[in-house]
């Protein structure tokens, strides 16, 4: 029985991480009408943000704000950014997508979790996260619990090598007298040139947990 809950209750938070790791994306038209731009998606492993328009335009310009203006111009639905980005999403992505020569364009907010689960409790994140490398291929990576995350909040860490390498969840948490995984402890890690990506997820009976995500040059730690 115990084992059953205990599949279930993995299946349920992975499909939890999942669904925050998607790119749920709120976006509002800047004209009266319906916008002819819809279904607005972005595919963060190729950086590539995409959408649906019910008329055939010849231009379009996208523009990634606060990540000093990134723009990217193509001739159909999809714009491509460089991958080079390293873009954490743990506070919001604002995008822009404009039609040459008209006065339509589309306001788009990529929000972890969305509307289903929100961005969480203030300050209920992990905070000073750090990974150090040892012994060539050994890593830990530690953290503290939000300040104002509840007390039973339990906290899981997903980690991407590389952008061609699936998300894994840590194997060997370290955990607190509390039992709350504070950090975690890796293996046969590989250093590559290219950023790896760490998402610390958080669960709580009392409220939804932000998440926090960051991009770590891994051979930059490496002692």
């Amino acid at each position: 029985m115990f084992d059953t809950l205990g599949l279930i209750c993995i299946i349920w938070w992975c499909m939890m991480l999942f669904q925050a790791l998607r790119a749920d994306i709120q976006c509002m038209g800047s004209e009266a009408q319906e916008s002819p731009i819809t279904n607005v998606k972005m595919n963060w492993r190729k950086m590539e943000l995409s959408w649906e328009s019910s008329k055939n335009f010849s231009n379009y310009k996208c523009t990634i704000v606060d990540v000093t203006d990134v723009e990217s111009e193509g001739n159909s639905p999809l714009c491509s950014f460089p991958v080079e980005l390293y873009m954490p999403r743990h506070k919001g992505v604002f995008f822009i997508i404009e039609v040459a020569n008209t006065n339509i364009s589309k306001d788009c907010r990529f929000i972890p979790g969305g509307n289903v689960y929100g961005l969480g409790m203030n300050r209920s994140a992990i905070e000073n996260f750090s990974c150090v490398i040892y012994n060539v291929s050994l890593m830990n990576c530690t953290w503290q619990a939000g300040r104002h995350a509840p007390g039973d909040t339990q906290y899981f860490l997903y980690w991407q090598n590389s952008r061609d390498d699936d998300e894994t969840e840590c194997e060997l948490y370290v955990k607190d007298e509390n039992g709350r995984n504070m950090g975690c402890k890796f293996k046969n890690v590989s250093i590559v040139t290219e950023k790896s990506y760490f998402l610390v997820n958080g669960s709580s009976k009392v409220s939804q947990i932000q998440l926090y995500d960051e991009y770590i040059q891994l051979y930059k730690i490496g002692k």
